[in-house]
């Protein structure tokens, strides 16, 4: 297991690792939880990850953090079947 810190632009990297499936786990009290798979094989000789740090929205009863807007679902303008829009 290897851990590694990102530079000011959030980029990190990990070097010279041996041929392998890895998975790329970032967690952080604020955003959620990053669970993604990296597989280094004969055929690539890097692996780059786009990942996105989505922020935890707010427990019950607190307020959302400025930015943020509360999650949740709503009806289609004119829809009366009942049934809540998909997220």
């Amino acid at each position: 297991m290897a851990s590694t810190y990102t530079d000011d632009q959030g980029r990190f990297g990990f070097y010279a690792l041996p041929l392998d499936l890895y998975y790329v786990d970032i967690n952080d009290d604020s955003y959620q939880t990053v669970h993604e798979r990296a597989m280094l094989s004969p055929f690539t000789s890097s692996v780059f990850l786009q990942l996105t740090l989505v922020p935890k929205t707010a427990a019950k009863g607190e307020k959302p953090a400025a930015g943020e807007k509360k999650a949740g679902a709503k009806k289609k303008k004119g829809a009366d079947d009942g049934e809540p829009m998909p997220k």
